[in-house]
C-alpha cells in the first residue's frame, strides 16, 4: 500500500466527508474521489459506505484504522528525525560522511 493511500483513507475517516477530507489532503474533492476509486480498484474492494452520511469506512476496513494510525505516527516521527539530521549541524553537514 502506498503511503498516500493510507493518508487519504485516514483523512476521510477523520473528516467524515469527501469535501472536508479533500481540504485536509490539499486536493480538490474530485481529485480525492478519483484517488479513492483508484485505491478501491487496486485493492479489489470498496472501502466506504457511500449510501449514508457521514461517509464511513466499511467495518472490514475500519478494523485496520489503529494500525494505519500507528504507521502514520511512526512515519511522522521518522520524517522529523531525518529533518533534524539534515538540518544545520546534522549528519548531512558532516564532512566525514
Amino acid at each position: 500500500m502506498r503511503l498516500e493511500w493510507r493518508d487519504d483513507i485516514l483523512a476521510v475517516a477523520d473528516a467524515g466527508s469527501l469535501a472536508r477530507a479533500a481540504v485536509l489532503r490539499h486536493v480538490s474533492q474530485s481529485a480525492l474521489t478519483r484517488r479513492l476509486r483508484a485505491i478501491e480498484a487496486a485493492l479489489g474492494q470498496p472501502l466506504f459506505e457511500r449510501r449514508r452520511k457521514p461517509l464511513t469506512l466499511l467495518p472490514e476496513v475500519a478494523q485496520h484504522l489503529p494500525a494505519m494510525r500507528s504507521l502514520a505516527g511512526h512515519g511522522a516521527g521518522w520524517k522529523a528525525d531525518w529533518q533534524r539530521l539534515a538540518g544545520p549541524g546534522g549528519l548531512a553537514r558532516d564532512p566525514a560522511l
